[in-house]
C-alpha cells in the first residue's frame, strides 16, 4: 500500500494500527484502480479477483462495496461490480468541487501551519521531483503516484477541518482515475515546476497566489485528460 494516507493509520497508543483482510484488499484494489490496472467499465469478477490478489470471496464482498460508496466502482444487480465509466461532465464536476474544497483547506493550513508543517512540505516536494520524470507514462510508477499524494497531502495536513482535509484528499484520489486513464496527457507540461510553484507560495504564506498556483494546476491537469484520450471519456446517454 503506497497512498499517504495509509501511513496516517495509527493505534491509540500510538503504534501503527494493524489492517483487516478486508481493508487491505480494499486498499489494494482502490490502487490498482488509480493506478489504471482495470479499464474504466470493466467488469471485477471476484474469482479473478482472488487469483491476482489471493483474497478470499468474502473478504472481497466486504471491501467492493466500500469502493461503490467511494464512486470508484458501480455496482450491478446479478452481475456484480464494475469500474466506474468516466465522462467529460464527470470531470467537469469533479474539477468544480476539487477548485472549491482544495482551495478552502489550503487557505486553513496556511493560517494554521507551524514549522513542522513546513518541512514536511520541503521533504515531501524534494521526494516528488526526486520521482518525476518527463514521461507521463513513467510518473505512473507507483512511486511517482506516492510521492505525489504525499504532497498534496502534505499541504493540506495543518487544515484543523478533519473532515475539510479527508474530503480534499478523497477528491484528489478520484482525480488521479482520470490521470491513470489518460495515459501520455500532459507530456508538454513542467509538472515539477507546477508543483514548485504551489511549495513556493505556500512556504511563503500567500494565500492568494497558492491557491491560484493550485487552481491552476488542477485546471490544467483536467484540461490536458480531456485532450488527450477522448474515446475514453464519453457521454452517457
Amino acid at each position: 500500500m503506497s497512498m499517504a494516507r495509509n501511513e496516517n493509520a495509527r493505534s491509540a497508543d500510538g503504534g501503527s494500527a494493524i489492517p483487516t483482510r478486508g481493508e487491505l484488499a480494499y486498499e489494494v484494489i482502490r490502487e490498482a484502480i488509480i493506478a489504471g490496472e482495470f479499464e474504466p467499465g470493466m467488469r471485477l469478477r471476484l474469482g479473478e479477483l482472488t487469483k491476482r490478489y489471493g483474497f478470499a470471496a468474502g473478504v472481497l464482498r466486504e471491501a467492493l462495496p466500500r469502493l461503490v460508496a467511494e464512486g470508484f466502482l458501480e455496482s450491478q444487480a446479478q452481475l456484480g461490480f464494475r469500474v466506474v465509466e468516466l465522462t467529460p461532465t464527470d470531470l467537469a464536476h469533479l474539477t468544480e468541487v476539487r477548485l472549491l474544497i482544495e482551495a478552502e483547506a489550503l487557505r486553513q493550513a496556511i493560517r494554521h501551519g507551524d514549522s513542522a508543517w513546513e518541512a514536511s512540505i520541503v521533504s515531501s516536494a524534494y521526494l516528488l521531483e526526486k520521482a518525476t520524470t518527463a514521461s507521463t507514462a513513467e510518473a505512473l510508477a507507483p512511486e511517482w503516484l506516492s510521492a505525489h499524494s504525499r504532497f498534496h497531502a502534505a499541504l493540506l495536513a495543518a487544515c484543523p477541518n478533519t473532515h475539510l482535509r479527508e474530503l480534499s484528499n478523497h477528491l484528489r484520489d478520484r482525480g488521479e482515475i482520470f490521470r491513470a486513464w489518460g495515459r501520455g496527457a500532459g507530456t508538454h507540461r513542467d509538472v515539477a515546476a507546477e508543483h514548485r510553484a504551489i511549495a513556493d507560495a505556500v512556504l511563503a504564506r500567500d494565500e492568494d497566489e497558492a491557491v491560484a498556483q493550485l487552481e491552476s494546476h488542477i485546471r490544467l491537469t483536467a484540461s490536458v485528460y480531456l485532450e488527450s484520450d477522448r474515446s475514453r471519456l464519453v457521454e452517457k446517454e
